[in-house]
């Protein structure tokens, strides 16, 4: 298994997500890095596409050329689709957000489809911050892409919006499975995905550079997921202590 993260800096504000500055970017980066390492990852199976260099610990990005100029979500979708379609990756893989976070040691969930993601429990729409496919996954990954690419003159709130309507009315939607919140527990509706989560949960989902963002985890009950080795990291790369 792959563990993957997709990140292009691009200059948009107004048609999916903001640009981060690079300093931010950097520090979530090496601090994802420092988590997966201290996890049992292979540097040969952390996987960080970005169109930028970056370098850190031995892993370099895989520099993408398939950039969403008009959309940063819909980055994640087609570095993925680059990386499959060059071969980059050839075996089941987790693509993952830079604030979705592994918190406990990870196996590959068993799911009858080519893709999985989580629910929110609070609406049926996916939360596309954590996402697993598995190695046959090209077709129905290059059906997302090109249904994105369809669409970009659609103004929506983020990938999710389409991705949740592929999920009801596509081709593909049985190809799409959800699969249970521990795979990806977050701010939204945060109770609610706890509960419902299998334990041990497997991805916590937050932004550790937010100031108080340890108050909204303690808020949401959240709190009692974060190892101290995991705030260790945390409070290295981040300016700003846990307590």
């Amino acid at each position: 298994m792959k563990n993957v993260i997709i990140y292009n800096q691009i200059n948009t504000t107004n048609h999916g997500a903001s640009r981060w500055s690079n300093d931010i970017l950097f520090s979530y980066l090496k601090a994802q890095i420092d988590n997966s390492l201290r996890l049992g990852w292979n540097i040969n199976d952390i996987i960080i596409g970005t169109n930028f260099k970056f370098e850190y610990k031995g892993i370099e990005s895989y520099i993408l050329h398939d950039i969403c100029s008009w959309s940063g979500f819909n980055n994640f979708w087609y570095g993925a689709l680059e990386l499959v379609r060059k071969g980059v990756i050839n075996e089941n893989f987790w693509l993952h957000d830079h604030d979705s976070w592994q918190i406990h040691a990870m196996e590959f969930p068993n799911f009858n489809g080519d893709i999985a993601g989580v629910e929110y429990v609070g609406t049926n729409e996916w939360n596309c911050g954590s996402i697993f496919f598995n190695k046959n996954c090209l077709a129905t990954l290059q059906y997302i892409v090109d249904t994105l690419e369809e669409n970009k003159h659609v103004h929506v709130s983020s990938d999710e919006v389409i991705i949740g309507f592929l999920r009801r009315n596509s081709p593909i939607s049985t190809k799409m499975i959800s699969i249970n919140q521990r795979w990806n527990v977050g701010l939204t509706y945060g109770r609610l995905r706890k509960l419902s989560a299998y334990k041990p949960i497997i991805v916590l989902s937050f932004k550790p550079d937010q100031k108080d963002i340890y108050t909204k985890l303690e808020q949401n009950e959240l709190n009692d997921l974060l190892s101290s080795d995991f705030l260790t990291i945390l409070n290295n790369n981040f300016n700003h202590e846990s307590n």
